[in-house]
C-alpha cells in the first residue's frame, strides 16, 4: 500500500509494472539482508575482546567415531 505523499509511476503495460515492483522488492530485500549480515568468529571474538568479559560461551557437539 502506498503511503501518503508517495509519487506514482504510470506505465501502460501491466507486465512492466509487475517487473518494476519485483525489482524494487528485490532491492529492498537485498538492503535488509546487507544490514543483518552474519558475524564471523573473528568478528565475534573482537567484539568480546572490547568488553570486560573475556570468555566466549560455546556449545560443542561431538559424536563417537563408532556411530
Amino acid at each position: 500500500m502506498p503511503d501518503s505523499g508517495d509519487t506514482f509511476l504510470v506505465v501502460t503495460d501491466r507486465d512492466k509494472a509487475k517487473g518494476i515492483a519485483q525489482y524494487r522488492k528485490m532491492k529492498e530485500r537485498d538492503s535488509q539482508l546487507a544490514k543483518s549480515s552474519r558475524v564471523s568468529l573473528e568478528g565475534l571474538a573482537e567484539q568480546y575482546s572490547h568488553r570486560r568479559r573475556q570468555d566466549l560461551p560455546l556449545i560443542i557437539r561431538a559424536t563417537s567415531p563408532d556411530r
